[in-house]
C-alpha cells in the first residue's frame, strides 16, 4: 500500500511541475526554453526591444528575463571575462563560472553574488551567455541568496535550455 502512495505522490510531483512551465521559442524557433508559469509569475512589460522575455515573480523577489545584444562582428566571447564584466556590472563579486555545449553551441554560465537591489538581502545573477546567428543572448535570473520560493522554478528554466542551428 505504501509503494502506491509514493508512486502516486510521484505522479503527482511530476505533474505539478509539468504544468508549472510552458515553453518559450524564439521568432526563428531555434532557442527553446521551459519559462515558469502559473499564479506564481507574471510576464511583464519588455523595458526595450533587446529584452525577447521578462518575467517577475508575485513576490516582486525573483526576475527572469532573455536579452539579445547585435554581434555583427562575431566577436569570441571569454568567459572569464563574461564573469568578471557581470559582477562589475551589479558591483558584486563572482561566485562560479563554467562552459558547457548546447547543439555544438558553447553555452557559458556565470553567477555572481551581489547587495545592490537591497542593502539588507544577497542577491544572486545567474546567466547563460552564447552567440548565435550574430547575436548574443543572456538569459538571466535574479533572486535572493537566502530564501527563493522560486529558486527550483529558476533552476528548470535555466536547465532547460535547448538550441537548435
Amino acid at each position: 500500500m505504501k509503494r502506491i502512495q509514493y508512486f502516486m505522490m510521484v505522479i503527482l510531483c511530476v505533474f505539478t511541475v509539468s504544468i508549472q512551465a510552458k515553453e518559450w521559442k524564439t521568432d526563428n524557433g531555434k532557442i527553446t526554453l521551459d519559462i515558469p508559469s502559473g499564479e506564481k509569475w507574471m510576464e511583464e512589460e519588455r523595458p526595450n526591444a533587446s529584452f525577447l522575455l521578462l518575467q517577475i515573480s508575485a513576490d516582486e523577489s525573483s526576475k527572469i528575463c532573455i536579452i539579445t545584444i547585435p554581434n555583427p562582428q562575431q566577436r569570441k566571447l571569454i568567459l572569464k571575462s563574461l564573469a568578471k564584466g557581470a559582477a562589475k556590472e551589479v558591483k558584486g563579486k563572482v561566485i562560479s563560472y563554467d562552459t558547457k555545449k548546447v547543439n555544438n553551441i558553447e553555452v557559458f554560465e556565470t553567477l555572481v553574488e551581489t547587495n545592490i537591489f537591497s542593502e539588507t538581502q544577497v542577491t544572486l545573477v545567474r546567466q547563460l551567455i552564447f552567440s548565435l546567428d550574430k547575436v548574443i543572448y543572456k538569459i538571466m535570473a535574479i533572486y535572493p541568496k537566502q530564501k527563493s520560493d522560486f529558486k527550483s522554478d529558476i533552476d528548470t528554466f535555466m536547465k532547460s535550455l535547448k538550441i537548435s542551428n
